[in-house]
């Protein structure tokens, strides 16, 4: 089992592994409203992180 870190910054999720190791940024929603208009048209997933559940862009850029 691999540990994640992650920390939210200006909307975007960023997310680290074990060993500090940088593995990118995801778009995240966290107003209410965008969080209900992106699951209504399927744009978004719920993950969780260190015990808190994010709402990530499902598109990868």
């Amino acid at each position: 089992m691999v540990n994640f870190y992650s920390t939210l910054d200006n909307g975007r999720l960023h997310v680290a592994d074990a060993n500090s190791r940088y593995g990118g940024s995801i778009n995240s929603y966290n107003n209410f409203l965008t969080r209900f208009f992106s699951k209504i048209f399927g744009k978004m997933i719920e993950v969780g992180f260190q015990g808190k559940t994010r709402a990530l862009n499902k598109k990868v850029t």
